[in-house]
């Protein structure tokens, strides 16, 4: 089956966390996630089904629901897409913090008034590959802050939703993985100074460095899963790797928060390059209940036709 660049990137979303999701967190020692992966089939997990996605998609979705509908991108609405999606569908993955506004709301409204937003977690990032697909820069950038507002309002949290945000526009549109820095950084440079030297130092790695990469204290276990990491973590990895299987291959062997890293590289990834060149069991065993597989190609497909992509 052939999909467009936008059903592809969702689909890449969904699968990268759903093969990363079993891996998260699974090891003390990074390195052990090189061992014994399992490229056959997606791996069994003790409270998750085989090929069942996470928090990372879920709200992926609510961002693209959003975006292909008629209502503004607003804080309030973007919030309410989160409540909706996860009350007609309640599914493992979110933080106890998110989880726990989620439970409390009836609203976006309600949302906003319960979730803690200084967070340095990569949860805005995770979701904001969506928003590439909108052409005019300035929109996408004015989205992506809302996108980390309404639960990341931090620097980092800002800065990671619209870096994300601007790799998914530039492997859509642009040269993806050879051009990606200098389009994304002096974007980010404006808004988060950490995190845009991060991404620089990143940019001239001379070769795999655990303590830029992970930052020092987790050079040994992996990926935190704060937003500047993280988002610095799939940027490496798309620097460095073009084919979908080895990317989403190191993503998991980068450790620590595997769903997310996969989610993100995988989705990038796919907005350039072909869902066929994955082995059959990633599309074919990804979770088909009724907000999985095909509900997602359907949804790219809506989005792709309202945004022109």
């Amino acid at each position: 089956m052939e999909f467009n660049k936008v059903q592809s990137m969702l689909l890449g979303v969904a699968m990268g966390d759903a093969y990363g999701a079993p891996y998260e967190f699974a090891f003390k020692d990074r390195y052990e996630y090189g061992h014994g992966l399992d490229f056959s089939q997606y791996r069994s997990h003790p409270t998750r089904k085989q090929g069942m996605y996470t928090d990372d998609t879920q709200m992926s979705i609510a961002v693209a629901e959003l975006l292909s509908g008629d209502l503004p991108f607003t804080h309030e609405n973007l919030a309410d897409a989160f409540v909706m999606c996860y009350k007609r569908d309640p599914i493992e993955g979110y933080s106890k913090r998110v989880k726990a506004a989620l439970e409390a709301s009836s609203s976006g409204k309600e949302f906003l008034q319960n979730i803690d937003k200084n967070a340095t977690g990569n949860g805005a990032a995770m979701r904001a590959l969506p928003l590439g697909v909108i052409k005019d820069l300035s929109t996408l950038i004015q989205y992506a802050k809302i996108n980390a507002e309404v639960s990341h309002n931090t620097p980092q949290g800002i800065a990671s939703s619209v870096a994300v945000a601007l790799l998914a526009h530039n492997f859509l549109y642009g040269d993806g993985n050879k051009s990606m820095f200098d389009f994304v950084l002096p974007h980010i440079e404006k808004i988060d100074k950490e995190s845009y030297e991060h991404f620089k130092a990143i940019q001239h790695l001379p070769r795999e460095d655990p303590e830029i990469i992970f930052g020092k204290e987790f050079s040994a276990s992996g990926l935190s899963g704060d937003a500047m990491h993280s988002v610095g973590a799939v940027m490496y990895i798309l620097s460095t790797h073009a084919d979908p299987k080895v990317v989403l291959r190191k993503a998991i062997h980068l450790g620590g928060d595997t769903d997310s890293t996969a989610a993100m590289s995988l989705g990038l990834n796919l907005a350039k390059y072909e869902v066929r060149l994955l082995p059959d069991f990633l599309l074919k065993g990804l979770t088909n209940h009724e907000f999985g597989r095909d509900y997602i190609i359907k949804l790219g497909d809506k989005l792709a036709k309202k945004l022109g992509v």
